[in-house]
C-alpha cells in the first residue's frame, strides 16, 4: 500500500464520529465503516441483524456525510435471540423514530426474518452486504448462501464477530472457511470483523486493502484499532457531561431548598418571635402586673 493510499486510510477514517449515540460491541468499527462506505461507494447496503442501531445508522451517517448516492436497508425482527437477548417494541420504535428524523429518505427498516427479506432484492444488486444476525456456524452460514445471489459484481460482504469463539459463537469457522475462496482482510479488536471480497470486479482500495503486506496489515490493524477506541470514548464522555448536567441541576435544586428553608425557617423564628414580644408586652400592659410591681422591686432587693 502506497504512502498516498495510507494516508486516504487515515482522512477518510476521521469523516464520523456516530450521532446515534449507542455504545455496543460495533463501535469499535465505526471509523471503519467510515472509510469502507467512502472506498467502495455501494448503490445498495444491506445489514442483517440491527439490533440498537449503531453500526447501521454509522454507515447511512457516513453515506450522508461523503455526499454518497446510496440505498441503505436494515433487516431484522427486532424480538432479539440467544445471543443478543430478547426485547420488546421499544428498540424497534427507537430507531424507527431516529431514522425517519435522520435518514428517511434513502434508508428503510425491513422487519421480516432474513429470508424472507432476501425476496425484496434482485439478484445481482446489493454491493454491500453485513451480516450480523445470530451467530452460530449454521445461521451464518446460511445467510451468506441465502444472500450470495443477490450480490453485484463489485460486492464486498462484512462479518462482524469472528474472534469470538464462545458461547455457541461459531462465524470464526465460518470465516476460515469462506477466506479460502476470496480476496480478505480482517481486524481483530472490538470481536473481530471480517472484510471479504467476493465480487470480481472490485476498485484498487478495496484490492490494495486485502493484498496488503503483513507490515502494512499491521499498520492498518493497528490505526483503526486506536482509531476505533475514538467513538467509544465519545460516548463516554457524552455519559460523563450528562451526568454532570443532572449532578448540577441536582445542585440547584438543592440550593434552591435550602434558600427555601432558610426563608421558611427564618420567617417562623420571627413569628415566634412576634407572638413571644407580643405576648410580653400583653402581660406587661395587664392590671396584675402593674399590680404586682412593688413586690417585683422587693424581690429585686432581697437577691441582692
Amino acid at each position: 500500500m502506497k504512502p498516498s493510499e495510507n494516508a486516504m486510510l487515515i482522512n477518510n477514517s476521521m469523516l464520523i464520529a456516530p450521532n446515534h449515540n449507542v455504545l455496543s460491541a460495533w463501535t469499535g468499527h465505526v471509523p471503519f465503516a467510515a472509510w469502507l462506505m467512502q472506498m467502495q461507494k455501494p448503490r445498495i447496503f444491506v445489514e442483517l441483524g440491527t439490533h440498537l442501531g449503531m453500526s447501521y445508522f454509522a454507515f447511512c451517517q457516513s453515506a450522508v456525510e461523503g455526499k454518497i448516492n446510496t440505498r441503505c436497508y436494515a433487516v431484522d425482527t427486532w424480538e432479539g435471540d440467544d445471543h443478543a437477548g430478547f426485547y420488546n417494541d421499544r428498540v424497534f420504535l427507537d430507531i424507527s423514530s431516529y431514522n425517519e428524523q435522520h435518514f428517511a429518505g434513502f434508508s428503510r427498516l425491513i422487519r421480516q426474518r432474513f429470508d424472507d427479506a432476501a425476496n425484496e432484492f434482485s439478484d445481482g444488486t446489493i454491493d454491500l452486504l453485513h451480516i450480523d444476525g445470530f451467530h452460530t456456524y449454521e445461521a451464518v452460514s446460511h445467510d451468506f448462501n441465502t444472500w450470495k445471489h443477490k450480490l453485484s459484481d463489485r460486492a464486498v460482504v462484512i462479518f462482524h464477530d469472528i474472534n469470538v469463539r464462545d458461547a455457541g459463537f461459531g462465524v470464526w469457522r465460518f470465516w476460515d472457511e469462506i477466506t479460502q475462496q476470496y480476496p480478505n482482510f480482517q481486524f481483530d479488536h472490538y470481536h473481530g470483523l471480517g472484510v471479504l471480497l467476493v465480487g470480481p470486479k472490485q476498485n484498487e482500495a478495496m484490492q490494495a486493502l486485502c493484498n496488503s503486506s503483513e507490515d502494512q496489515s499491521h499498520f492498518i490493524r493497528s490505526l483503526y484499532s486506536k482509531l476505533g477506541e475514538v467513538p467509544s470514548l465519545r460516548y463516554q464522555l457524552s455519559q460523563a457531561a450528562e451526568r454532570i448536567y443532572h449532578l448540577e441541576s441536582q445542585i440547584s435544586q438543592l440550593t434552591a431548598e435550602t434558600v427555601h428553608l432558610k426563608e421558611v425557617t427564618m420567617n417562623e423564628v420571627n413569628r415566634i418571635r412576634h407572638e413571644e414580644d407580643t405576648r410580653i408586652q400583653s402581660i406587661r400592659n395587664s392590671t396584675s402586673w402593674k399590680l404586682t410591681a412593688p413586690l417585683r422591686k422587693l424581690i429585686d432587693l432581697l437577691k441582692r
